[in-house]
């Protein structure tokens, strides 16, 4: 692997599970390790445990429980080393440029918009030009 492809520590946050599913597909055959969560609280607790530690969490906006706005509020200035990539088609009551500005305004480093081709998600989990 070369030092552009350094395999990466990667917890996917997706509540629908052939999105979640399809998304850890890419980042595995990409040479990435993964954790998946169902929804931001489940991502809490992984993302508490001190034995793991995430490069990049990947996560949906719109989910039960603790949805990617909480998620990246809460743990934005916790985890400054962590890449937060935020994946969404937006939602029937919020248009996708408003999802957008809400989640870069909570610290999201990248979005990638709903669907999306393998390489624009493979390209959100490093900063553009960053030589490892």
């Amino acid at each position: 692997m070369t030092e552009a492809s350094a395999s990466l520590s990667i917890l996917i946050v997706e509540d629908v599970t052939a999105v979640r599913e399809a998304i850890a597909l890419i980042l595995l055959d990409a040479g990435h390790r993964v954790e998946r969560a169902e929804n931001g609280a489940q991502a809490e607790v992984l993302l508490r445990d001190p034995q793991h530690r995430f490069d990049v969490v990947v996560t949906d906006l719109w989910m039960p429980e603790v949805d990617g706005l909480q998620l990246l509020a809460r743990w934005r200035t916790a985890r400054p080393e962590t890449r937060f990539v935020v994946v969404s088609g937006g939602s029937r009551s919020m248009p996708l440029e408003v999802s957008t500005a809400a989640a870069e305004a909570r610290g999201a480093d990248a979005v990638v918009f709903k669907p999306f081709e393998p390489e624009e998600l493979l390209a959100a989990l490093t900063p553009s030009g960053q030589n490892d």
